[in-house]
């Protein structure tokens, strides 16, 4: 009898792990990027937004030099706790997506605003209603019943950086893996993820997150003290691939002459409206200095002592004042107020017309030319992978470590990087032998400057979200680069840097 209640007994124990068993067998992790988070769904307006904000930035910093990203750039996953009596439970995905899109205005967007990870059934029917979660592209075959994990974290870009930040903002948890009877009431779980482009020696970037002593039902939402300090670290945008490169400029180049006829219009008719007495009063400029006659007189000295100074040198040897173009002043300042009127007379205003069409604006929305169609569809570029690693662990144990060697993406120092990059050599500014070589590498220096100038007024328009001021800030940013193009010309380079422009 002794004998019968044991193996009664010890069939009792067995049985609801051989149940969980099967059931866990079903079970399968997946990860996968969409738009936006379930939690904090925004409307379409919101949301296209916040991807031109993503995608001005991303434009602007891509265009300032060189890649920033080789390699790893971001910190491993934290390695997990040494593993003890305790078990851990873990499952991995992986998946693809492109991290980019382009839009018919040239603009780089992040595509993704939110990043999930699903543990659950993905055994439904072909011919299965796709809804809530089975939904979304990666997810398909999901039966929502299933769903026994659930972890949403958000992509919060960093203003003026080209990094990004993911913000736990759902972790649920319906059952736990692995369930007996013995099961302690609580588990901790670890989220890590890895993301890497094709052919790259490491990943550009990762994440990991740690839930310790969650329950079974648990729905742990944004605002939860628990994902207080759960954020991860910075993590970089991916590295550009060529054919982005290709399809931005494209498109960009397409855009500048609707941006520039908008210019045009937009020019002829402030002219009118000041004419017309409508417009803001336009302030008066400063009097020069050098048509003060004791200022005159004494720069006329001086310069001719310059010039007779450099008569006994030789050309290399000679030095030049820029105070000593005060005699070429007023025709400088009719030349400038000329060329402004030039840039809408009837011609150029005619051309504008044809090309723009009408000049509209919308509330909230930019200014756009009706000419210029803006529903082509956007681009995506630069594929990339993402691994996720779900573990969980029964309650009272101690993390494995196995996932810090898994990942083993080392972090790189950005600033360093940033300083041999973009730093200029000082041996090229000691380089040039002649007065005019100096001066059309001052202009080429002062050309770029004005690009950055004018990629950051952009960037700072479109995220401050006003749009009568991003349209501006767009025919300026095109304005700048076409100077650089000319001041590549004048400084003799074959190289043009923006040739979408040329």
């Amino acid at each position: 009898m002794r004998q019968i209640m044991s193996g009664i007994l010890m069939l009792v124990c067995i049985t609801p792990v051989a149940y969980a068993a099967a059931a866990e067998s079903l079970q399968q992790t997946r990860v996968v990027w969409n738009g936006s988070c379930s939690v904090s769904t925004p409307d379409k307006h919101t949301e296209e937004i916040d991807k031109a904000r993503s995608g001005i930035l991303g434009a602007a910093l891509f265009a300032v030099g060189p890649k920033l990203i080789d390699g790893a750039v971001d910190a491993a996953a934290n390695a997990l706790k040494a593993a003890g009596d305790s078990k851990s439970i873990t499952s991995t995905a992986r998946s693809g997506a492109d991290f980019y899109e382009i839009n018919p205005k040239g603009d780089l967007l992040v595509r993704h605003g939110c990043v999930r990870v699903v543990r659950g059934d993905y055994t439904a029917a072909a011919d299965a209603p796709r809804d809530g979660l089975a939904a979304i592209d990666g997810l398909q075959g999901l039966k929502s019943a299933s769903v026994s994990f659930l972890f949403e974290a958000r992509v919060e870009l960093l203003r003026g950086l080209k990094l990004f930040r993911l913000v736990p903002v759902l972790l649920r948890v319906q059952k736990f893996s692995e369930s007996t009877i013995f099961s302690n009431s609580e588990r901790d779980y670890t989220i890590a993820l890895s993301l890497a482009v094709p052919g790259a020696t490491g990943p550009f970037g990762s994440a990991s997150f740690t839930f310790p002593s969650v329950k079974e039902g648990d729905s742990i939402q944004e605002g939860d003290w628990r994902f207080a300090n759960a954020v991860s670290e910075p993590i970089a945008f991916a590295p550009e691939s060529p054919d982005a490169a290709t399809a931005r400029a494209k498109r960009q180049g397409a855009m500048a002459p609707y941006l520039l006829a908008m210019d045009i219009i937009k020019s002829r008719h402030r002219h009118d409206d000041a004419s017309a007495g409508k417009g803001e009063p336009v302030a008066d400029p400063i009097p020069s200095v050098y048509r003060n006659i004791n200022v005159m007189a004494a720069a006329a000295d001086y310069c001719k002592g310059v010039h007779q100074y450099n008569e006994a040198l030789d050309k290399s040897a000679r030095s030049y004042d820029e105070r000593c173009k005060y005699v070429v002043e007023p025709a400088t300042a009719t030349l400038e107020a000329a060329l402004k009127m030039a840039h809408h007379d009837s011609a150029r205003f005619a051309w504008a017309q044809k090309i723009c069409g009408e000049s509209k604006s919308a509330k909230g929305e930019e200014d756009v030319c009706s000419n210029f169609d803006g529903n082509t569809p956007a681009v995506r570029a630069t594929y990339f992978s993402s691994t996720a690693t779900l573990v969980e662990t029964r309650a009272g144990s101690k993390f494995a470590k196995f996932l810090g060697a898994a990942l083993g993406a080392g972090k790189a120092d950005v600033s360093a990087a940033i300083a041999e990059k973009f730093l200029p050599e000082s041996s090229e500014q000691k380089s040039a032998a002649t007065q005019g070589e100096r001066d059309a590498r001052r202009a080429l220096i002062l050309a770029e400057m004005q690009v950055t100038q004018a990629e950051e007024a952009l960037a700072a328009a479109v995220l401050a979200a006003k749009p009568a001021e991003i349209t501006s800030a767009r025919i300026v940013h095109v304005k700048a680069k076409i100077a650089v193009n000319d001041a590549y010309r004048k400084a003799g380079s074959t190289h043009i840097p923006y040739p979408e422009l040329d």
